[in-house]
């Protein structure tokens, strides 16, 4: 299984993409949206991370629950994709949602139901998978 993230937008303050959780033969089992920091030369808890490839797994912590490690991220660690609305829950990690919309008041997209759309992905992915990053623009 790998899950891949097209990202399709960054304009400074943050980068918008679409993800596709994909079978073995290629096949799409779920889509949903991300949600990231702009790319600022990979630097610590205020950039996304280069697109690339890495592994992801499952991973359990207070704050969290149940979410995905993204490992072996260049010059980064604990590297997450979690729940979270805004750009404002992430310090450089990957937020899912279902969609993207203007939730508070700022003039920057959201993503949506990020709570059942994490439940849908854990539910549908095994312990490990792979993870692929890709820029569209």
């Amino acid at each position: 299984m790998e899950l891949v993230i097209i990202r399709t937008s960054d304009n400074g303050a943050q980068t918008i993409g679409m993800a596709f959780l994909k079978d073995n033969l290629g096949q799409v089992l779920f889509s949903f949206r991300t949600l990231e920091k702009p790319f600022l030369n990979n630097a610590k808890r205020i950039s996304c991370i280069p697109v690339g490839r890495y592994v992801i797994s499952k991973r359990v912590s207070q704050k969290y629950g149940t979410h995905f490690l993204v490992e072996n991220t260049p010059n980064r660690s604990l590297i997450l994709i979690h729940v979270g609305n805004f750009v404002n829950d992430t310090l450089g990690c990957i937020l899912v949602g279902s969609s993207h919309k203007y939730i508070n008041s700022d003039t920057l997209l959201d993503v949506a139901n990020s709570l059942p759309t994490m439940g849908e992905i854990l539910r549908i992915t095994p312990a490990k998978l792979h993870l692929v990053i890709l820029n569209s623009f």
